[in-house]
């Protein structure tokens, strides 16, 4: 492979030829230690870390944008009880209704993520993986994880989505309940691992 680009239709084929480059993967059993690297391209566009800062900084520029267009200034950016929050046609016009709202909103989403964390993986990567032929459950447990998890999700998106769009403060407590259940999770899962 060449160290300098040509001009012409040649740089675009060396550069997805120096973006597709050596792709290793090294997996010592002994204690499970996995050393995975890219070719060029592949170190940055396929780690998570850098993926997770792009995201931050997009949002960082969405929300730029938008507070520039004067998009904050509306009733949804509002905080507590009042007239024009409603939800579902019953007004949230009380410290009592509202406090209910956050923290249903609070629990459900800490609850929800506690349970997807656990459920997702377990569907992809025991009863959806075709290397699995003996699953640890019966095949009636198995239809109840995966449509019971489902209809859960459904259901409950239809009140999501209502409540986060009536007012800012009911998307922050959501929030809050599935950035701690998520943490939580985290923390139980890297407790055994060593990191570098």
């Amino acid at each position: 492979m060449m160290n300098e680009f040509n001009s012409g239709d040649d740089n675009c084929h060396e550069l997805t030829e120096l973006c597709n480059t050596k792709v290793d993967v090294n997996i010592e059993s002994t204690d499970r230690k996995v050393e995975v690297s890219h070719g060029f391209c592949g170190s940055k566009i396929k780690d998570p870390y850098f993926a997770t800062k792009i995201l931050l900084c997009w949002l960082i520029i969405v929300m730029v944008i938008f507070a520039s267009c004067g998009l904050f200034e509306g009733a949804f950016f509002g905080f507590g009880p009042g007239p024009n929050v409603i939800l579902f046609g019953i007004v949230i016009d009380t410290w009592t209704k509202w406090s209910v709202v956050v923290l249903i909103n609070f629990v459900d989403m800490a609850i929800v993520e506690w349970g997807m964390e656990i459920i997702k993986p377990y569907i992809t990567n025991v009863i959806q993986d075709p290397k699995t032929v003996e699953i640890d459950r019966s095949k009636a447990s198995i239809y109840f994880i995966v449509n019971g998890s489902e209809i859960c999700a459904n259901i409950r998106s239809v009140i999501y989505v209502n409540t986060v769009l009536t007012q800012i403060d009911f998307v922050l407590a959501a929030l809050v309940g599935n950035l701690i259940s998520m943490n939580i999770t985290t923390w139980s899962y890297l407790r055994p691992k060593k990191f570098v």
